[in-house]
């Protein structure tokens, strides 16, 4: 009996003792976690039966509370294809987060982007609004076409990439054609 006894105010000793800190557990709760995980794979947006955008990821995590969007941990690739389904652009990238409400996609980490005719643009950051059909940043980039090395802080162009604007021009400009 006494066995049972010492058990008994051992359970009780264990659970008096034991308290929750009532701060961890609301951060634990309003923690939000992704509804589905994506390993390998690829999206591909239509429009009218013929191909817009092709994604390629390693890893993307859905999220679809308050702030609904796609994040990209692992890599991604995306391949903007024309009306013919030629391929505009190419935009490749570390990381990536697609905001569903408005329709932004923000890539960073590597950030190259290389057009149909062989321009090569390359960043930390890049964004893609594709209401607008504009890609866009604010920050550095360097584009490489087969006559010049161009370097600038700020960028404007439609997702092909053949046509740009820059901000803050610097480096070697050919004029001649």
């Amino acid at each position: 009996m006494q066995t049972i006894n010492k058990f008994y105010l051992l359970v009780l000793i264990l659970f008096i003792s034991c308290q929750n800190n009532t701060s961890d557990i609301q951060e634990f709760v309003e923690q939000e976690f992704p509804v589905e995980i994506i390993e390998d794979a690829e999206l591909i947006h239509t429009e009218f039966g013929k191909i817009k955008v092709k994604i390629s990821a390693k890893k993307i995590e859905r999220f679809i509370n308050s702030n609904p969007r796609l994040v990209f941990t692992d890599s991604i690739v995306v391949i903007f294809f024309d009306r013919n389904s030629d391929t505009l652009s190419n935009l490749q990238a570390n990381k990536a987060l697609i905001n569903e409400t408005e329709n932004l996609m923000h890539v960073s980490d590597n950030v190259i982007l290389i057009s149909s005719n062989g321009n090569k643009l390359e960043t930390n950051h890049l964004s893609w609004d594709e209401k607008k059909e504009k890609i866009f940043t604010e920050e550095n980039v360097i584009i490489t076409t087969d006559k010049e090395v161009i370097n600038a802080q700020g960028f404007v162009s439609d997702p092909d990439f053949i046509e740009y604007s820059l901000h803050k021009v610097n480096g070697v400009l050919s004029f001649n054609n």
